[in-house]
């Protein structure tokens, strides 16, 4: 079940891959508010105790990234105009037609996922992000597997990754902006996620490092050491200064530091 729902499925069928993840459906598209609260009466009534969990070691991208994702919903027309857009300014960087649409398709939702936060693409990101490309055309099976890798298919496909993240490429100079306005909206995603996944029915958990933003790719990206000493004594920053005048709204503006969501995580910690 595993290997082709989880690890074939889901890295095929892209139409929106913020639900190709574990416990999730490609088939879901959202519910009325009406029916989350039936849903939640339902699971309290039932399933009191069940986790609720938003990131684990076997989800396919970070929460955050997922909240990301989301955000495109809202904006369906203007991303489907900027996809179109990228489709056409990087089709002369593909050799052979590689990689095709399906694939091309879900590396511009991958990028406006995971994009660093700070706005520079460095060595870590890319060698994480490349790493991620060769796992996902070979859970595919398409044109490379585990069982026969197609090497010289999986470089092309880097090499186009790598092509339209240069400084100034085309790709870049239209993708940056909207990216930008992806992550704020998904800074809002991330909170409400968050506040949901402590006070609905159930169990809350922090999935290691998740007390700050998440946006880690599959495993073995997620299994990455977490710096608690970081986190540690931002706490003890956000103690110091929380008496400071419009508190909420500073760490609102000062959000890529991720003290944001840890002070919230903790804060709703408390509350439980």
């Amino acid at each position: 079940m595993a290997k082709g729902l989880e690890d074939t499925l889901m890295y095929t069928y892209n139409r929106f891959i913020a639900h190709n993840d574990v416990g999730d459906s490609p088939a879901n598209f959202g519910i009325s508010r009406e029916e989350f609260h039936q849903a939640m009466i339902e699971r309290h009534k039932k399933w009191p105790l069940s986790l609720n969990a938003t990131s684990t070691h076997d989800t396919k991208r970070g929460e955050d990234a997922r909240a990301r994702l989301n955000v495109i919903s809202d904006l369906a027309d203007e991303w489907m105009q900027k996809v179109n857009e990228w489709f056409s300014i990087n089709c002369s960087i593909k050799q052979n037609e590689i990689p095709d649409a399906n694939k091309e398709y879900f590396i511009y939702q991958t990028l406006v996922a995971t994009y660093p936060i700070s706005g520079v693409v460095d060595d870590d990101y890319l060698s994480r992000l490349l790493s991620y490309i060769k796992k996902f055309l070979r859970e595919t099976k398409t044109d490379s597997s585990w069982a026969k890798p197609n090497a010289e298919y999986e470089e092309t496909c880097k090499n186009f990754v790598q092509q339209i993240l240069k400084t100034g490429s085309a790709f870049i100079n239209s993708f940056l902006s909207f990216q930008k306005k992806i992550e704020r909206y998904g800074v809002y995603n991330s909170l409400t996620q968050l506040i949901l996944k402590f006070t609905c029915p159930g169990v809350p958990d922090v999935y290691q490092g998740c007390e700050c933003w998440d946006f880690s790719l599959v495993d073995p990206d997620n299994l990455r050491p977490v710096d608690y000493s970081l986190r540690q004594k931002a706490l003890e920053e956000l103690k110091e200064i929380s008496h400071q005048e419009n508190f909420i709204q500073k760490l609102f503006d000062d959000y890529p530091s991720a003290k944001l969501k840890l002070w919230l995580t903790q804060k709703l910690m408390e509350l439980r």
